[in-house]
Parts: C-alpha cells; structure tokens; sequence
C-alpha cells in the first residue's frame, strides 16, 4: 500500500488535485471494482446464461452447504461484492429462492452499509415486477445475507431479441418496468443503475413478466435506508454510465431525484427500439472520467429512427432485400411519436424530461391507443436558442428568425382577428378588414420568406464549419420541414409551400450527408415533391433548377466522383443524373438569365457527359462549358 501510495505522488509530480483523483480511482478500482465497469452487473439475480463467472474456490459456501434456514443448490450468479444462489428452504415452508450473500473478504463497512441499504430497500417493496425479499440474516462467520424471489429470467433486450418481440410488446414491456420503477419511488427509493441486466423478464405461462432487480445503488429520497455511512469516493461514478442521466455525473447527491431513473428508462426503450444504446458502448468504454461526464451531459442522442437509418447505411453491403425492408419499416414506425417520446425521456435538463416514471408510461401508452401523446419535437425557438448559445454563426439568423416567427404568429393572428371582427361591418369598417388582412398576409409572406432565407444559409459552407453545426443545421431544416408541412395540411394547393417544404426536406438529405449518416430517401423524397408541383408553380424555372441541383446529390451520398462510371448503387445516381438532365433540356435552364440556374446546369451537364458514350458526350461537355462561359462574361 506504502509503495502504491509512493508511486502516485511520483509520477503525479506534486499536483495535489490529480494525486486526489488517482488514489480515488485506485480505492474504488481495488475495493469495488463493479462500480467502474460500463456495464457491469454486480448483484444481479438471474439464471445465469449470460455472465455467471463462477467462482467457487475463492468462497467457502458449496452446493449442499447450509445459509440460515437455506440449502444452497448451485451458484447463480457473482458481482462485485456478492454472489447469488439457488437455495431451497424445507421448513416451514418448502420453496426455491435466490440467496445473495457478501464475498467472503468484502465484507467491509462501506460493502455491508450498500448490502444493508439494498436489502432494506428490497424488503420496502410490494410490488409484482420487482423482486420481493423473502427473509433475512446473517451467516455463522457474520456475513450478512437475504433471501428473495428466484427469478429464472433474460435481460430484458435479450429477451426481445430470443423471443423476436415487435414494438408494441417491447413497449408493453417498458411499460411495466415504468410502474415497478414508479412503486419504488412511491416508496421512497430511486434505484440508479436501471439497465438491461437488471430488469430480467421471464415468462408465467404465455405472459411475459417484468422484474426489477439489484437495488444494490438504491438511494432514499427521505429517511436513510441503513444506520452505517456509506461513502462515494472522490470522482466515483456510482451506476453504470451508458445509462446513467446526465445529474448522475455530476455526484452530487441532491441533484438526483426520480427523474434521473426515468432517464435511464428512456435509454433502456431506446436499446429496445433501435439495438443500440444513444452513446455508442465502444466509444464510451475508451473515455476516462472527464470525457465520459462531458458525454452523457452533453451530446443529444440521434432519433431512434436516424439511429434505424445509420445502421442501415453503415450494413448496406450486408443486408439482403428482407433486411433491409424491414429497416425500413421500424423506422417509419419510429418516427415522428416514438422518436419524440424516447428523446423526451432522454432530455439532458430533467426539466424538460417526463417528470415521473408514470407519466413516460402514460405517454407509452397513449402512443398504443392511437391518442395525441404529450410528448412533440422541441420548438423552433428553443432548438435555435440553443443553438445560438453553442455557434456564434447562428446567433443573428436566430434572433431573425424568432422575430419573423412572432410576426407571423402573433401580429398577423391580431391583424386577421381584427379582419374577421371587422368583416360583418359596412363602409369604412369594410375596407378597415381588408386592410387588416393585407397586412397579415405581409407578415406571413415576411415570415416564410425569412425562414427560406435561413435555409439558404444553412446550406452555405459558413454554417458547415463542424460536425456540431451541420448537427444543429440539420435539426433546424428539420423543424423547417415539419413547420411548413403543417402549413401544407391548412394550404394544400399553395405550390410555394409546397416547393419550400421539398427544400428543407432535400437539405435535411444534404446534411445527413455531411454527417455520413445516409440522407438518400429525403433527397429522393424532396425530388418527387418539386416533380408534382412544378407545373402549378408561379416560378416552374425555380422549381427545374432546385431538381437538378438536387439530381446530383446521390452521387454525393455515395462519394463517386465524376469520373466514375461503373460503381455499386451507380445506376441509382445515374438515374437521378438523368433526370436533371431531362429537367435542363426541358425547362432551357442553360439558357437561364440567372446566373445560378446556368451553373446548376453546367453541373449537371459536366456529371452526365460521364455516363455517355464519346460523342454524346462531347456534346453534353461542349453544352456546359458555354454555360460556364456564359456566367463567368456576366460576373466581369
């Protein structure tokens, strides 16, 4: 211990501070090794498929051997500080339990303290999807130890996976978990490390049942769960940081109340939707303390439906038909409800999160009725908010757009209110309505065109300096999206919104893009839009250009330069080539008198001269360098 402790201020070289955390890290990593794992497992109660090291010559109790009125038949289980049995009990009454019992050489004051708030907090619950204490004692070398259901069961996402579960029974399952958690915060106890490996399923018949295990990190909201101290050394995490909320990291004791559970909740539905965690688990194992803290504090997890979309784009070359349709389904179902329930849950501000594991499960359950769920996508004005706080280069196109936005719907709501009241007068009052309704349709046309505006920068490299601002950018040509879809339902046959919603839809495909995160449907998507509403365009040359642009954009996604013409996926660029090219010939776009309509032109000319043979091609070669002559005589 002396040389250890000689060794860390050695190479600390007289920084106190970092001395301080390195002996943290040692005590915790020599004394309580579960509690640095990601996703360690320490005191679980579960039939041992997954993860029962066995460890039978490093304790004296044996199958056969005798725990208070218990017979132990076999090990279940072993975490960092106990070991879990199948025990059977004769008398009074003949029964099967699981028996946890302290490690033999663990059995410190810290240990026993959390064995002792475990137990306590397990015997406060009554509950049919958490495991109940049975009985409780103490072994003749003064081990502590208790009894409880024996719950032969899987981890609840191996459960799903062994058993092939759709969404709906997934979130059935989540459901119930919900209510087991909401009964421990009844009680008074937040469980802080809810993950898979502890929230076993097993089956009763043909029902699957839910039950919540190892209250081992249990803390009590009000009255203490046990009469000894138990510590939390310097810079310890104490749960399991893939799941862990970000006040969790924090450690600080009062920061956490029931809502930090109800987040960890939310990372269990996201595994069980998408089959991976929001922070990827590999990612996070090679981080030390600061950077796993600044993770789970700061970075917003992808919609589980983007989520469904990255891992189809990085399998693409693996997946067969069936795969990938059915990929494609989840995240069609996923999207919109499920995507904005499951990010409400993982809310970084425990705010703006569910305030209760009752309400996430109301929610859950609203969705599997068909009614309007509470949960809905974060506004414009506080994802902007946001985003002006963390990119400077947002911050004045944020304040615009605000602005417009309380235009359009504050002033001009009061302007058209004003009409309608004025509308059933004669003379004066008459032309006061008319007037009154000019002007709204101002504010409105105002606000729309801002928001284009926006959109346009967004999609100029300014905004794309970081992977952080193409993230935000994305969001917000989300929202632009959904906002001018929402118009679109009130104004069906106004072509502008329709040619607006196509852009901010092609630029959400752009932005996946840059991110390499797929974006091919939503350009494909936003193309088909442009292709329906060209004809009844005020401005169809508008219309033609922003297909052409968008024509060449797959090519993009799948980085196939021009010179390339034989390439996995290439039809499906060449495709798209050429339906830029029919939208050029048809509309005359290299004949544009805007500049950005020729070159738009020239681009797609440039691009599909590759896929024609030589003398086409010339041709096609020859078409746009006349239109790069052109635009660059007009800009001198």
């Amino acid at each position: 211990m002396d040389e250890r402790a000689a060794l860390v201020r050695e190479r600390c070289n007289g920084d106190t501070q970092l001395q301080q955390r390195v002996e943290a890290m040692l005590e915790v990593h020599f004394n309580e090794p579960d509690y640095l794992d990601l996703d360690s497992d320490p005191n679980a109660v579960t039939s041992g498929f997954d993860h029962a090291s066995r460890s039978e010559s490093s304790t004296n109790e044996r199958p056969g051997d005798s725990i208070g009125p218990f017979t132990l038949r076999e090990q279940l289980g072993e975490g960092g500080m106990g070991i879990v049995y199948v025990a059977e009990q004769s008398v009074p009454v003949a029964r099967k339990v699981a028996l946890k019992v302290i490690k033999p050489g663990m059995d410190s004051k810290q240990v026993i303290a959390r064995f002792e708030a475990e137990r306590q907090a397990l015997a406060m619950m009554d509950h049919p999807n958490i495991a109940r204490v049975l009985d409780a004692g103490t072994t003749e070398s003064g081990r502590p130890y208790f009894a409880m259901d024996l719950v032969r069961g899987l981890p609840i996402t191996k459960y799903c996976e062994r058993h092939k579960l759709g969404t709906e029974e997934r979130l059935k399952l989540v459901i119930d978990v919900c209510h087991a958690v909401q009964h421990a915060h009844q009680k008074g106890i937040i469980h802080r490390d809810l993950k898979p490996n502890n929230v076993l399923v097993t089956r009763m018949g043909d029902r699957a049942i839910v039950k919540v295990i190892d209250f081992g990190l249990a803390k009590a909201m009000a009255s203490r769960l046990t009469e000894k101290t138990i510590y939390t050394n310097l810079n310890q995490l104490v749960g399991t940081p893939l799941y862990m909320s970000p006040e969790q990291t924090e450690m600080s004791a009062y920061e956490v109340d029931t809502r930090s559970d109800v987040y960890s909740l939310g990372v269990i539905l996201y595994e069980l939707l998408t089959g991976e965690t929001p922070i990827d688990r590999t990612r996070l194992s090679s981080m030390g303390y600061d950077d796993i803290r600044r993770v789970v504090r700061e970075e917003v997890p992808k919609k589980p439906s983007d989520r469904i979309s990255t891992i189809t784009d990085r399998r693409e070359t693996t997946l067969n038909d069936g795969q990938r349709n059915e990929l494609i389904k989840i995240k069609q179902r996923l999207r919109g409800e499920l995507d904005w329930i499951t990010l409400k849950s993982l809310e970084k501000d425990a705010e703006r999160r569910y305030q209760s594991a009752s309400d996430f499960a109301d929610d859950l359950e609203r969705y599997l009725t068909g009614e309007a769920v509470e949960a809905c996508p974060p506004s414009f004005f506080y994802r902007l908010r946001k985003a002006a706080r963390k990119h400077r280069t947002l911050a004045v196109t944020s304040a615009l757009l605000a602005t417009t936005l309380l235009i359009a719907t504050g002033i001009s709501l009061r302007f058209a209110r004003q009409a309608s009241l004025a509308s059933g007068q004669a003379g004066r009052a008459a032309i006061r309505a008319d007037l009154a309704a000019n002007k709204a349709e101002e504010n409105f046309d105002f606000a729309i065109e801002t928001i284009d505006q926006l959109l346009v920068r967004i999609a100029g490299e300014k905004m794309r300096e970081d992977a952080a601002s193409i993230e935000t950018a994305e969001e917000i040509a989300e929202d632009a999206s959904e906002f001018f879809a929402r118009l679109i339902e009130q104004n069906p046959s106004d072509a502008r919104l329709g040619f607006l919603h196509a852009k901010a839809t092609i630029l959400q495909g752009e932005l996946a893009t840059d991110r390499n995160r797929g974006g091919r449907q939503e350009i494909f998507d936003g193309i088909s839009e442009l292709e329906k509403i060209i004809d009844d365009s005020d401005n169809p040359e508008e219309v033609a250009s922003e297909i052409a642009r968008a024509s060449l954009l797959p090519a993009k996604l799948m980085e196939i330069p021009y010179f390339v013409t034989d390439f996995v996926n290439g039809d499906a660029q060449f495709d798209s080539v050429d339906l830029g090219l029919e939208i050029v010939n048809e509309y005359e776009l290299e004949h544009s008198s805007n500049e950005r309509h020729r070159q738009i032109a020239a681009d797609v000319l440039l691009r599909a001269s590759y896929a024609r043979p030589p003398k086409s091609a010339i041709e096609l070669l020859r078409r746009a360098r006349a239109c790069l002559i052109g635009s660059e005589s007009e800009s001198q």
